[in-house]
């Protein structure tokens, strides 16, 4: 097995090379010698399977080993053709265990060659990663890019399959955040003011939300003493909103307090020189008005407007609420997709959540999970429609949830509402179990199992040792291959969340986050899949976890394509239960 060493920044990760591995080096690479410059401390990168070449895989262990240039990356790896070797050492890996997995996993073993009703892993994560990146470079709740991924998910579904497909849309209620406003309208003009550049929010200052222009009245002199507040002009200040030079003949503490006497309804902090700064001033405690800074430029033309036009009485407008947050609904949905057989009142649910965070793509998050339940129904649309696969006593249901990142808008939505329906096959209690597939694709990837263990006491007994026994159905998969696994807790922090404390038990598969792989497992890995299969030891599962490079180049194809026959083994082994209500509850 090709392992691929790099010099990195030691304060980033410390891992510690065995001597059978720079063995593995020397006789298994050419890569030249002056790249590797330590030959104790080194940064290990596991090779991914199938999918990419040597420069644009390793491009993801910048944010792990440090920064790697690219011309140097070019270089180094130019006539390398790992990408060959991974192909083959994948295929070979793959068919010592395909003879005993059920037609499903069989199936999708197969998806990278079966083009009319399946979809391999490069174009899956491509076409996740096309839909983000061509709509904002964001699938997050209300974009361009979650409707585009919807769309497309609805559209394979329709078109390959024979299912039952529809969605359910509901409102998420968000804060918006809004900046705070400074308005102006002299002599009947209205102007807009830029936050940030032309004004800032005084530290203490309370909020305000007016309605109407205020009158603008100028304090003299500093603003320190009575004596200037009782000089306004116009006079008096009360209710008005001051404009007061900010210099140094007292603080802002001060200047603030002298004010709260004179019962204004806002103040305006201006610099004494010309200067494009803003300056950051911190109002005395419990204030009862709004205030702001305003540059040298704005001030002077407020002053000036006031000193020109008393007798039009310049007003402005001033707005600032707390946490400058508005609450307002934003649509979203979640797809849904029946098959057409089997028993609707006891129907297993295969989910995923199919938005992002704002901020990033996600294509392990969820992009890997979403794709993989959608090869999950194409190939069991396909199975179902021949006439040599019998057909399951149970219905299936696969559900594409909308506002996961929005603490499980979605997948809550959809609970509620078969909470409170009379209509028989959509009720909670047709549901017998639910599979959740969370980030599946992780590239510092473990083998995790949800498990039903440790779960809290908001879960009954009963649905925890139901989803114990899902569990136990995925350890046997991964047992009987000989492949390495984890137990990880279903915690409470995806969509499977509504239906565990609704009584249903569930389980799934997961490859890690901002979690840390430990030397054991790194390790273990090692030993059972091969040198360089085991990732980077104290390093994260997910270094672009929630961040804005989770994007095709954030995903390991191998641990992808296993996780899906796992799910495929696991799908299949639960629809062919005889007893699937005794096995989950008696």
């Amino acid at each position: 097995m090709t392992v691929i060493i790099f010099t990195f920044n030691p304060q980033l990760l410390y891992l510690e090379l065995s001597e059978n591995i720079s063995s593995d080096i020397n006789s298994n690479t050419n890569i030249s010698s002056s790249f590797i410059s330590d030959s104790s401390m080194q940064c290990v990168a596991f090779p991914a399977v199938n999918v990419f070449t040597a420069v644009e895989r390793l491009k993801l262990f910048r944010k792990i080993c440090g920064t790697i240039d690219d011309s140097t990356l070019k270089q180094e790896f130019a006539n390398y053709e790992i990408y060959k070797k991974d192909v083959s050492t994948f295929t070979t890996f793959s068919q010592k265990y395909a003879s005993s997995l059920p037609k499903l996993s069989k199936m999708v073993l197969q998806y990278g060659t079966i083009p009319d009703t399946s979809v391999s892993s490069e174009s899956l994560f491509s076409i996740a990663g096309y839909m983000a990146h061509n709509n904002g470079r964001t699938r997050a709740l209300g974009t361009s890019g979650f409707k585009a991924t919807v769309d497309y998910i609805e559209t394979q579904l329709k078109s390959k399959t024979n299912f039952h497909v529809f969605k359910e849309e509901f409102a998420v209620p968000v804060g918006i955040r809004r900046e705070p406003v400074l308005t102006s309208t002299i002599a009947g003009v209205d102007k807009n003011y830029t936050y940030e550049t032309d004004f800032r929010m005084i530290f203490s200052s309370a909020p305000a939300d007016f309605l109407i222009p205020i009158r603008l009245t100028i304090i003299p002199n500093s603003g320190c003493e009575d004596e200037d507040w009782q000089r306004a002009t116009p006079y008096p200040a009360n209710g008005s909103i001051a404009i007061v030079v900010h210099d140094q003949n007292c603080s802002v503490q001060q200047k603030s307090i002298v004010a709260q006497k004179y019962n204004i309804n806002g103040l305006l902090l201006y610099n004494n020189i010309n200067s494009t700064s803003l300056p950051f001033a911190v109002a005395a405690e419990n204030i009862t008005y709004i205030a702001m800074t305003v540059s040298y430029e704005v001030g002077s033309q407020l002053s000036e407007a006031v000193q020109n036009h008393v007798s039009t009485n310049p007003h402005v407008r001033m707005f600032m609420v707390p946490g400058n947050m508005q609450r307002v609904n934003i649509s979203s949905e979640n797809l849904c997709a029946d098959i057409p057989t089997g028993n609707r009142t006891q129907t297993i649910v295969i989910g995923s959540h199919s938005d992002s965070i704002e901020n990033g793509s996600g294509i392990n998050d969820n992009g890997s999970g979403a794709m993989a339940t959608l090869v999950l129904a194409l190939n069991m649309a396909n199975l179902l429609q021949t006439s040599f696969y019998e057909k399951y006593m149970y219905r299936i249901r696969f559900c594409w949830w909308g506002a996961e990142e929005r603490n499980m808008y979605g997948s809550f939505h959809h609970v509620e509402q078969a909470n409170i329906t009379t209509v028989e096959g959509n009720r909670l209690k047709d549901y017998l179990m639910m599979l959740n597939f969370d980030m599946l694709a992780s590239p510092n990837y473990y083998f995790g199992i949800h498990q039903g263990n440790g779960l809290p006491d908001i879960v009954s007994s009963k649905v925890r040792n139901g989803s114990e026994r899902i569990a136990q159905i995925f350890r046997n998969w991964f047992d009987q291959e000989n492949l390495p696994w984890d137990n990880s807790s279903l915690g409470l922090l995806s969509d499977h969340v509504p239906f565990l404390v609704s009584g249903i038990p569930c389980g799934g598969l997961f490859t890690g986050a901002d979690g840390h792989k430990t030397l054991e497992q790194r390790d273990r890995y090692d030993r059972m899949l091969g040198h360089g299969y085991g990732g980077i030891a104290k390093a994260s599962f997910d270094p672009c976890y929630h961040e804005t490079c989770d994007t095709i180049e954030n995903t390991n194809p191998f641990a992808f394509e296993t996780m899906v026959k796992a799910a495929a083994y696991t799908i299949e082994t639960f629809a062919r239960m005889s007893n699937l209500y005794q096995y989950l509850y008696e």
